[in-house]
């Protein structure tokens, strides 16, 4: 069986805590990491699209708006979490798509939920796959 971080099956969390000394370990890691990875994606609001990023710990979201400052949403037709996801897919790196939408069916949100035991450089990997994947398809996001 195989599952994400927070499938809570038993198997996993038996296999993901074996090389760990202890689960203060486990969890004081956890959290170091978390804030790496909250600094690291910070780093991404200089981008016109992102127009938030939320969560806490090792869980995250990233949301995607047409207006920063009203934040306001790309049209629904323009799919842009699945496009995100799909070319940072093809560059090796997997996202969640997140679900929420307003009242006429639009947002476009990434989820972030790491393994615990991810490296800072992985984290820097992906934060830069998504500074990369914006920077190329910028355009076509705002073309109308």
């Amino acid at each position: 069986m195989h599952g994400d971080t927070f499938l809570s099956g038993a198997v996993d969390g038996l296999t993901a805590t074996a090389g760990a000394d202890d689960d203060d370990t486990l969890v004081a890691r956890a959290e170091q990491m978390g804030k790496y990875l909250h600094e690291s994606l910070l780093q991404l609001m200089d981008l016109p699209m992102v127009g938030d990023i939320r969560g806490k710990g090792m869980l995250w979201a990233i949301e995607f708006v047409k207006d920063k400052r009203t934040k306001e949403p790309f049209p629904r037709e323009k799919n842009v979490k699945m496009d995100v996801l799909v070319q940072c897919l093809l560059k090796g790196v997997f996202f969640y798509p997140g679900y929420y939408e307003d009242d006429l069916g639009r947002g476009d949100m990434l989820m972030i939920a790491p393994p615990f035991i991810i490296t800072e450089e992985q984290i820097d990997q992906f934060v830069a796959t998504l500074r990369e994947t914006h920077q190329e398809s910028e355009a076509e996001y705002y073309a109308d």
